[in-house]
């Protein structure tokens, strides 16, 4: 018969384990233990680290023979949503992701992307320290500074998270950049307008390591960022109206990027006609109002 429980709260007790027979039962069982597992409150007991992956496991045979009994089951039974080490870690990264979601996402991680979790989730928290301190730098500015201040350390926090996320075009808008120290290796192209660039600047640069593409436009830059020279992959490098005045040191960075094919320099200060004939591959020399 047809079990009548409507609650079994065993919450707040010293329990250690669930027995195999209730995680595992035989299928000509699974009904009449979904329909009591279905009101088991398990939350604030001593269960081990990982037994979470059993409940979920058992939640996912009955979804797939007794659909039904599995959408029955009260909000959190037989489950411990609110203790998991992993999944909190996910959601404190991915705060609009609810704790399936946030399982599913876990789920779906292999084995060596796990393990490095708690090390990312680090990084995380290094980068979101570091962007709070950004963001808090700009209290006292406008409210159009502020606005744009917020805009981009959400657009560098979703770029950092997603890793497929290859290009990314900072929000316009007069504004300092912040001095971040993070891992955007899997960005290839970055573009940025209208900056108040200071030396935050480069080492904001500094943490885009592959990058094939770089436009730093109408940013009031003086001279050609130090980032520039480490950066031996550019095909395309836009740097046109700032105040870069062409010297030795700036024309031997610019030469020794040997697979440039688009240069921009146009609206700069150059004073002087730049010699750029060792660069092989180059396609495209912008050089409009340089005052050559």
């Amino acid at each position: 018969h047809q079990s009548r429980l409507k609650l079994v709260d065993l919450r707040g007790n010293d329990l250690r384990e669930v027995p195999n027979a209730v995680l595992n039962p035989p299928a000509e069982q699974l009904s009449a233990r979904a329909r009591i597992n279905g009101v088991t409150q398990l939350e604030d007991n001593r269960f081990e680290a990982d037994l979470w992956r059993s409940l979920d496991a058992f939640w996912v045979r009955v979804a797939a023979d007794h659909p039904e009994l599995a959408a029955q089951a009260l909000p959190g039974a037989f489950r411990l949503d609110g203790h998991i080490p992993e999944i909190a870690m996910v959601r404190r990264m991915y705060p609009d992701k609810d704790v399936q979601t946030a399982k599913a996402y876990w789920n779906a991680m292999d084995d060596a992307t796990q393990k490095a979790l708690p090390d990312r989730m680090q990084k995380f928290d290094l980068m979101a320290a570091q962007l709070e301190r950004y963001v808090q730098s700009s209290s006292t500015a406008n409210v159009q500074t502020r606005q744009r201040v917020q805009q981009v350390a959400r657009s560098l926090k979703e770029c950092w998270l997603n890793d497929s996320l290859t290009t990314l075009k900072l929000p316009k808008g007069r504004g300092p950049l912040p001095a971040l120290e993070a891992d955007f290796s899997h960005v290839r192209s970055l573009e940025m307008n209208n900056i108040a660039w200071s030396d935050a600047g480069d080492r904001f640069l500094s943490s885009f390591t592959h990058l094939k593409k770089l436009s730093i436009t109408q940013s009031d830059l003086g001279r050609l960022p130090a980032s520039v020279e480490h950066m031996q992959q550019l095909t395309h490098l836009d740097l046109s109206n700032n105040r870069i005045a062409l010297d030795e040191h700036t024309t031997n960075v610019i030469t020794g990027l040997h697979q440039l094919s688009d240069l921009n320099l146009s609206g700069n200060p150059l004073d002087g006609i730049p010699d750029f004939t060792d660069m092989s591959g180059l396609e495209y020399l912008r050089l409009r109002n340089t005052e050559i």
